[in-house]
């Protein structure tokens, strides 16, 4: 969406998405505070419908306008391009890469996925992480540009003052992201017992959409730290500055899934440095292109106590350094300066 605003400043912008865990009030909600027209899928009983659905709406959209560009993000998208290009040649294929929607899960995908790539006019993926995983060789790579993740500081600031206040902790641990394996928050879960030897008023705060709650309960019990976690879920991105605003550490300790799924950048680092508070997150992974390892956090192995406890205690003790960096490091990536390199690669494509 920070994209979209971007450049509706100075384009006609349509927007076709999902919203699995948003309710119609919260859809119109948001609908109503954007420039930009929005369409939003919906998800049928068999899955055949659902695609069928979406490629229907597309072509008859982009059948009543004429669209110079389509910017395509996630795994049907890059599907789409192949349906697109050939109906519609002359627009220009803009593909935006995360990371998991790009590693092959098995041959017959692999080719598919090869395929699909080689109708896009500009290959942008987020970290240089992601571009390693790109299934193309180098010749073929000349239409690709790494452009990283942004934020929306305005967004972030603008919390409610009077929500959230006074969270437990003292050093106050956070994460940010849907609770799941991938995101790795049982990964600090077993290392909060040594923590908390050392810091005993230590509290982690979990936020983000409840997935797998029950699992990370279940680590929480076996670890005997249910005093020390608290788990928030779903928090509105208008209100996460309230709990950056209040935390010494965020905690980014992101699994490969063995589905494929990946950390293909990590928002929620920069959006934490906007606040000047560090983050300690995964070694290769794309955090490594959100994080600058020993400037603006640590990176480490995220199945490593002895890292993940050096680090804390690494940051703890130089906080005021760490902060510092956090900061100019989080400016760098606002949308005022990241939605421009995306302009110029739309404009050159």
């Amino acid at each position: 969406c920070n994209l979209s605003r971007f450049l509706s400043k100075n384009e006609v912008i349509e927007v076709f998405t999902i919203s699995d865990y948003a309710s119609k009030i919260q859809e119109k909600e948001f609908n109503s505070n954007e420039q930009y027209k929005i369409y939003r899928f919906s998800r049928y009983a068999i899955p055949l419908f659902t695609y069928i659905n979406r490629i229907i709406v597309i072509i008859k959209v982009l059948n009543r306008d004429e669209y110079s560009h389509c910017i395509l993000s996630g795994r049907f998208a890059l599907w789409m391009s192949i349906i697109i290009k050939s109906f519609f040649s002359k627009i220009k294929l803009i593909a935006v890469l995360h990371g998991s929607e790009i590693r092959p899960k098995n041959y017959l995908y692999e080719i598919l996925l090869k395929f699909c790539l080689n109708h896009f006019d500009v290959l942008i993926p987020v970290s240089q992480f992601t571009k390693a995983l790109l299934p193309l060789k180098e010749q073929n790579l000349s239409n690709c540009l790494v452009i990283p993740n942004g934020i929306n500081p305005d967004s972030l600031v603008n919390y409610n003052k009077s929500a959230y206040k006074n969270l437990l902790g003292s050093p106050i641990f956070l994460s940010v992201g849907s609770i799941t394996n991938r995101k790795g928050q049982k990964n600090f879960i077993k290392v909060l017992p040594s923590l908390i030897e050392k810091y005993p008023e230590a509290h982690y705060h979990c936020v983000g959409l409840a997935i797998e709650k029950e699992d990370l309960i279940q680590s929480i019990n076996k670890y005997q730290v249910q005093d020390y976690v608290t788990i928030h879920g779903f928090i509105p991105n208008n209100q996460l500055g309230a709990f950056y605003s209040q935390t010494d550490i965020l905690i980014m300790l992101s699994n490969s899934d063995i589905d494929g799924d990946i950390e293909g950048f990590g928002i929620a680092a920069l959006e934490a440095n906007l606040f000047g508070v560090p983050t300690i997150g995964t070694k290769l992974s794309g955090l490594s292109d959100a994080i600058q390892d020993n400037i603006t956090g640590i990176l480490v192995n995220p199945k490593s106590m002895k890292e993940t406890i050096q680090a804390v205690e690494n940051i703890y003790n130089n906080k005021e350094t760490f902060s510092i960096n956090a900061i100019q490091w989080a400016d760098k990536h606002s949308w005022e300066n990241i939605g421009l390199k995306y302009q110029k690669a739309i404009n050159n494509a």
